[in-house]
Formats: C-alpha cells, structure tokens, sequence
C-alpha cells in the first residue's frame, strides 16, 4: 500500500467513527493538541493497537509530528518480524517515527506472559522517558475489561484491579496512559477496518491457549456469553474504578497529614492525634491504600498479600503486629506504624520480645520441638492461659474476636461458636472483650485459656514449631 494510501485509509477510519465516543477521553481528560509532551502510541499491528495508531493521527494533525510508534518484538513467534516490518511499512507511510526492540533470549527458554509484559512495559518506559515523552497511546478495547477483570478476580483483586484497564491510567512516574477504544468492542473495531478496506496483523498465538489471557479469551469469555451478555461489564468496570477514585481521595487526605508530620521520622503511619484519621483509617480499604503509599516511597516490596492483608486487619483493630520484610522490619504498635532496620540475628519474624515490645502481653518464638519439649507439650506441661505450640511456623496476628466467630480447639469433635465456649467456661462478659484473638489467614489459631487450633497440632519431636506466650496481667480488665 503506498503512502497516501494509509494515509487516506486513516482518515476515512476517522470519518467513519468521529460521531462515535471513541475520542471523548482525549476530549475530557486530555487535550493533546495542548500538550508540548511526545506522543507515543503502543502499536503492535494488530486490529485495535493499529486503530489507535490511525485514529490518533487522523484526529490530531497538529500533533503528528510530535507522534511515534514503540513496536515491541516478543519473538514468540517466526513470523513476528514480519508484524515489526508491517508496522515500520505504516509508519514511514504516515510520516511518523519507529522504535523498535526485539526480544533477545541467550538461553532460548519460553517466557510467561507476567515476563513478556514487564519487558514490554519496561521498553515503553526506557523509550519515553529518553524523549521526554509523558503520553501513550494504547489500543484497548472492551472484550480486553472482561478479560482482565475475571483474570483479577482469580487472583483477589480489589477495586483497583478491577477498575482496570481505565481510560486514562496516571503513572507514579508521571506518564499518562490513554486508551481511546475502550468503550468499543472489538467487533465493532474489525467491522470498521474491514469497511475502510485497511488490514491488519493477526497473532497467531491469540487463538491459543499457551497463555492465562488467552484461555480466559477462547475458553471463559465463549461460555459466558453463551449464558448471559457481558456488556455490563465495562460498566462494572466503571463503577469499580469510581469507588477505587473516592477511596484514594481519602487515603490521600491520611498520606498528606502522614508527609506533613514533624514526627514523621519517628512514625510514619499515627493515628493518636487526628480523630478524623482515626475513623477513615477503622476502614480497611483506607488502612490498604495508606500501606500502600508508604510501601511504595519507602520501596518496600511485599511478597504476595499475606502481609498487607495482616497489617490492615491489625491496623484496623489496632492490635499490635510486627512483620519482617526482607531487611526492613514493620511494626504496628496500635497507634502508630514504625519501619526500621530488621535484626537479622533474631530466630523469628513475628517475635514480639524485643525492647520496645517488652510492655506487650505477647511475644511470638520458633523453637524446635525436642522429644523433651514434645513430652511436655502431650502431657499439659504449659497452662494454655499463657503458652501454647502451634505446628510449622504459621504467619500468626493478633486481633479482636468477630461476630459469630467458631472455633475448633486441640481435641474438640469440632467448631463451636466462641461465645458459647467462654459461656461454658463462665468466662465474664466483661473480661470477654479484653481477650486478643491469635489468628493467621484461615481462622483462630488460639484464644488465650483456651488450647490451640486443632489444625495445629503438633505431632512428632523433631519439628518445629511457633511458641505464643501471653501475659494476661499487662492488659487492664
């Protein structure tokens, strides 16, 4: 095809679809014409990221000598550099620049889809941060919110999650993600191609199921459009995205006071003197996106969400927690959120006998059972007022008791509502409420006079185990 050619093509595309809403978020959140900024537009030759390409420049003429394309070579495939090629072939057609970058494998292994994104993403960063370029333009379209929000919703996703891919997506380091065709569903992006008569690359691998994408593509989406529509869900998509907003407005007003605080280098995270903080941060969803935005200025990375899950909780009750994360240690001590080097000399992460603890009713230990110690712990050698062993090293926290909770200790046929078992103790009402609950991310793991978890039971000598101590004469009753 010649130049005038796409170039024609590109505006015939833009004259079909200007009555559409496909361009009402540049319109309403970002004016291009405007910006000084590079204009980058992820393209990789196929049907929506070339739409995008086209649409963009067609729509913005001011703009275009500003715009470029990163092509990124995933080199999965033989055929690949043949995509790269068709999209240069675009490119020099409209006049515009071409970056691209292949994928280079010494060992020759198969990369997952997680890799082969963060090596795109990381690409698209290292290009446009050397052109000082703050746009990118990406061609998304609805079929991809219902793919990404069920994949989300397999991996326990929040709202932040499910409220992507958004329409305009602000980057911590200050680039701005816009996705045009994300009302559109890709139906209706390949009806208008093929009725301007432009082609378009199409990936072979898409209509396999090597990867997590494309299962939940060729596979779920089939199904569940077989048995209702999903149009509703870029809806749900939307309202997610609504909640996620108002949600970090708040957090936002936390950080704020958190970053404006003279004592800031001795606590990042206090709750004592701002009552108005105090109830925003009772909300776990507030409590998250706090931790988050300290994580994220003091680069801490945790490893899965075992960790945030257990400081909200603890956050959230205002009981005291103490996490290691790789050589920074955490501590929640229920008013206030301290972070400091981690003692590597100490045998456990969630050890509460150090100095600053010593005023608390509990500490944590990992021992190893010896046949002595595994006698001891059979027979009822420790009163389970004050210590119990609990089998493995389970990520144990401490909180209050929630309503209708049920419990099942060492040796009981089974559950039994806590209520009911401090009823049959004749455990007062008023000594109830003072009593911690020791959990992990299943259930109960303890309550104080009362033995262990059944699912912790501790078998054999020559295991290890994690110790609970409790000291019922540091809490008030």
């Amino acid at each position: 095809m010649h130049a005038t050619d796409w170039q024609d093509k590109a505006i015939a595309l833009f004259e079909k679809t200007k009555d559409s809403k496909i361009f009402r978020t540049f319109h309403s959140e970002f004016e291009i014409r405007d910006s000084q900024s590079a204009i980058a537009v992820a393209c990789s030759g196929g049907a929506d990221s070339l739409a995008a390409l086209l649409l963009t420049w067609a729509k913005f003429p001011d703009a275009r000598e500003r715009l470029f394309v990163l092509h990124f070579d995933h080199a999965v495939r033989a055929e690949s550099g043949e995509d790269a090629e068709f999209v240069r072939e675009v490119c020099s057609a409209l006049g515009i620049g071409f970056i691209c970058e292949k994928r280079v494998s010494e060992s020759g292994e198969k990369l997952g889809e997680t890799e082969l994104r963060r090596a795109r993403l990381d690409f698209f960063a290292r290009e446009m941060h050397a052109r000082n370029c703050k746009i990118l333009v990406q061609g998304h379209q609805r079929d991809d919110v219902a793919e990404t929000l069920v994949m989300r919703l397999t991996r326990g996703a929040g709202t932040d999650g499910l409220a992507a891919p958004r329409k305009i997506s602000r980057q911590a380091d200050g680039r701005v993600f816009v996705r045009p065709l994300l009302d559109f569903p890709k139906a209706k992006i390949v009806s208008a191609l093929r009725a301007c008569e432009i082609p378009w690359r199409e990936d072979s691998t898409n209509a396999g199921t090597d990867y997590f994408r494309n299962r939940v593509r060729n596979r779920v989406l089939p199904e569940l459009r077989a048995a209702a529509p999903f149009e509703n869900i870029a809806r749900s998509r939307k309202l997610a995205e609504e909640d996620a907003d108002a949600l970090d407005f708040f957090a936002n007003e936390i950080y704020e006071k958190i970053q404006a605080s003279p004592a800031k280098r001795q606590a990042v995270f206090c709750l004592t003197p701002d009552t108005r903080c105090l109830k925003l941060v009772s909300f776990p969803a507030i409590a998250r996106r706090v931790l988050r935005k300290i994580f994220a200025q003091e680069k801490i990375e945790t490893d899965g969400a075992a960790v945030a899950d257990a400081l909200v909780e603890a956050i959230c009750a205002g009981t005291p927690l103490k996490k290691q994360i790789g050589d920074r240690e955490i501590v929640w001590t229920g008013t206030e959120l301290r972070l400091k080097e981690a003692d590597t000399a100490r045998p456990c992460e969630n050890e509460n006998s150090s100095a600053e603890f010593s005023a608390l009713p509990y500490f944590f230990e990992k021992v190893f059972v010896t046949e002595e110690l595994f006698e001891k712990i059979r027979t009822g050698a420790f009163s389970p007022e004050e210590t119990v062993f609990l089998a493995g090293t389970p990520e144990i926290f401490v909180r209050e008791l929630l309503p209708g909770e049920k419990f099942r200790p060492l040796g009981a046929p089974g559950e039994k509502s806590v209520l009911r078992i401090f009823t049959d103790k004749k455990i007062p009402r008023e000594r109830r409420k003072n009593i911690p609950v020791f959990a992990d991310g299943t259930g109960i793991a303890w309550i104080p006079g009362l033995p262990p978890a059944e699912r912790f039971r501790i078998r054999a000598a020559g295991t290890t185990a994690l110790r609970l101590t409790y000291r019922r004469e540091a809490l008030p009753l």
